[in-house]
């Protein structure tokens, strides 16, 4: 067993099994949700279908499913319509940022999968998105070729590149974009030098327009009962890591593509890493009723060197940060 996935299920184990003995698991039979993140070529989908596989046998023999973020992209008609509408925007000249995902999809499939676990329905469809269709712009598979879930769920894992992000203050926002301090605050390192900050291309408006958009999905990340965070100290990795995806695929797309289709990305990771590398998501998300101050409500984060080995792990609760090193 590889070091991230005897980490994270380790970690899952130890809070799921907090979670079962908590009040608020007692009260109800909702499945316990696990966020995951981490940047692009980063190995969160691969970690993902890992830990599918490690906690459904032995002696856990959980019923374990995993939902990707991007399979709740919109439909091409809709994401068309909202690059017409952010023409100006390079951002959102393609899908990928904050905006571009069915919210109240993600809500009602969550949903669906409570009830299913309380007996109300007998099935639930999970959307299936192909990066494939429309020439490569992407397209849902017909609702009939979407997954088919007919018995209760222990764990979902959700991952995503953006999972956990949250919106900033408008104070934040303003003095991110007039000082770009912000971000050296929070050591973020390519923040040393704004010209490799791809939002320092970007006007206030246009940041406040992606601020808005990441306000959305705070009501998914609160139905998180525990998250992992797979982290890179460079953002500029990210770049080489999805070259080597682009070479592995074989999908055809140059160097300079790539460069520029994940210089997309980079704003929303610029906003939203530092508070959640530094502060953690349960210091960031407003407190409510179904989050109690339970010990499975944590945040692990695996770091990682180029070569996506762990070279560091830290676990964050409800103000207290755990520090140990590899």
């Amino acid at each position: 067993m590889n070091s991230k996935l005897l980490k994270s299920s380790e970690f899952i184990l130890k809070s799921y099994t907090n979670y079962k003995y908590s009040l608020r698991a007692l009260q109800n039979s909702k499945p316990f949700i696990v966020g995951v993140c981490g940047p692009q070529g980063s190995g969160k989908s691969t970690l993902s279908g890992q830990l599918v596989n490690q906690l459904s046998k032995g002696p856990n023999a959980l019923k374990v499913i995993t939902m990707s973020l991007d399979d709740f992209y919109y439909g091409y008609e809709d994401l068309m319509k909202i690059k017409q509408r952010h023409s100006n925007c390079f951002t959102y000249q393609s899908r990928g940022p904050p905006g571009t995902h069915d919210v109240s999809l993600i809500t009602k499939t969550l949903d669906d999968i409570d009830k299913l676990n309380s007996g109300l329905i007998n099935s639930v469809r999970v959307p299936i998105y192909n990066k494939s269709y429309r020439g490569g712009l992407g397209d849902r598979e017909p609702y009939e070729n979407w997954a088919l879930i007919t018995a209760p769920i222990d764990i979902i894992i959700f991952e995503g590149w953006m999972v956990g992000f949250n919106s900033l203050s408008e104070g934040e926002l303003d003095f991110l974009h007039s000082t770009y301090q912000y971000l050296k605050v929070y050591q973020l390192p390519n923040a040393l030098s704004t010209d490799r900050l791809v939002s320092s291309s970007l006007s206030i408006n246009e940041l406040r327009l992606l601020n808005s958009y990441l306000e959305g999905y705070t009501q998914i990340w609160q139905k998180l009962n525990c998250f992992i965070q797979l982290d890179v100290s460079d953002l500029t990795t990210i770049y080489n890591w999805r070259i080597e995806q682009e070479i592995n695929n074989k999908q055809g797309l140059s160097q300079t593509q790539v460069i520029e289709f994940v210089k997309r990305f980079m704003p929303t990771y610029e906003l939203c890493l530092p508070k959640l590398r530094w502060l953690g998501l349960y210091n960031i998300l407003p407190r409510v009723d179904y989050i109690d101050s339970g010990d499975y409500c944590q945040h692990l984060v695996l770091q990682l060197d180029n070569d996506r080995n762990i070279e560091g792990v830290r676990v964050l609760g409800r103000s207290i940060q755990y520090y140990s090193k590899i």
